[in-house]
Order: C-alpha cells, then structure tokens, then sequence
C-alpha cells in the first residue's frame, strides 16, 4: 500500500524537475522571449556557443524560479570580440493566457563590462496560441543606448500527436538598427535536458547551439 503515493511523490518530483522545450528564452535558439517563467523553484543552467563568421562565442546563464512566476538569472556572453558580457535579468509574468486574452510578461536586464557603465533594457512581451499548440510571441524592447525595437516570434510542435518532444520556432523583427530573421529548433532529450539550433540573419549569418538542464 506503501508504493503507490511513493511512486506519486517521485512523479511529482521528476515533472517539477521537468526542463520544458516549449518555454522559449533569450538567445534559446533565437532572441525572443515567450511570457512564462521558469516553474517556481526551479534552476537551469543554459549554455552554447555561436558562430558569427569566424568568431566563435560562447554563453552561459544561471536561472532561478525564486518566486512563483518570476525568476532571475545571471550569467556572462562572450560573443563580442574579446570581451565578456556580465549579466542579471529579472523576468515576471503578469498574467496567463485565458481564452482570448494573451499571456503577458516583462523582462528587466542589466549587462556591461569592467569599468563601463551598465547598458539596461526593458522587454515587454505577449504570448497568444493561434491553434491548440501553434503560439506567436510579441516582444517590444527598449534600450538604454539604442532606439525601440520588436520582435515576433513563433512556435509549433512538429511531429504531434506521434510524439511531442521537438517544436519549430521562427522569427520576424528589427532590432539595433537592423532587420533580423531566424528558424530554429529545441529538441527535448530527457525530462530534465534541451537541445536548441538556430539560425539568424541580421547584419551578419549567426547560427547558434545551446543545451539546457533543469535542476
């Protein structure tokens, strides 16, 4: 009689430690945000590299789901040059999706370098299913040394209902004085691990790999 609500405790255990391939975040494979945290209590470790041209560069991020629907995050990009890119970003969501009203979300983040000032932005974002599991996700995004930009992304299972563990996502928009374009893929490998590829095209062809592990 013991082994049932013990194995109900490890079910529970394992989704809360579940790494979710539809939850779509900066730079996981492209730039936009969806408007969901992280499951409260929850941590993942994301990292990957890009290749823009020759120059290889790499990324890592720590996040934190310290309250329900809100997270934190900090962690380092080392895509530009020489330099390396510190990080802390605040994400909410605001409210969930309920029937015809979006989903809604801010992010707030703060990166610089040693001995420059902190560059900050503000992220504001809308997630709305089109279908049962088709979603686009607006981004409008504000910076503290560059003009407004926005992004709109897209997202879709590919393969259901055969299986449900890879979703296609796309994205339109223009950001930093230039028009940017991408596809990508996250692939789901286990309860708690993802993979990701994207491909963008904005100044310069950026394809991007990641992996994701909740713990």
């Amino acid at each position: 009689m013991k082994l049932l609500p013990t194995l109900c405790l490890l079910a529970i255990a394992s989704k809360s430690l579940a790494s979710d391939h539809n939850n779509f975040e900066r730079g996981r494979p492209l730039l936009f945000d969806d408007a969901y945290s992280i499951a409260y209590g929850e941590r993942e470790f994301q990292t990957g590299f890009s290749l823009t041209g020759n120059h290889l560069g790499l990324n890592s991020s720590l996040g934190y789901g310290f309250a329900k629907n809100q997270e934190i995050s900090i962690g380092f990009d080392a895509n530009r040059g020489s330099n390396t890119i510190g990080e802390v970003s605040f994400f909410q969501n605001l409210a969930r999706e309920i029937n015809d009203s979006p989903a809604f979300g801010f992010r707030v983040t703060a990166n610089g370098t040693g001995g420059q000032r902190p560059i900050g932005s503000l992220r504001l974002i809308a997630t709305k299913a089109l279908h049962q599991y088709d979603k686009i996700h607006l981004n409008l995004d504000f910076e503290s040394r560059q003009e407004p930009g926005f992004l709109v992304g897209y997202s879709a299972p590919i393969g259901y209902p055969k299986s449900f563990d890879q979703t296609f996502v796309a994205e339109v928009g223009y950001r930093q004085k230039q028009a940017i374009v991408g596809i990508g893929m996250r692939r789901q490998i286990d309860p708690r691990s993802v993979l990701d590829f994207g491909i963008e095209s904005g100044k310069t062809l950026q394809l991007t790999f990641g992996y994701t592990i909740a713990f």
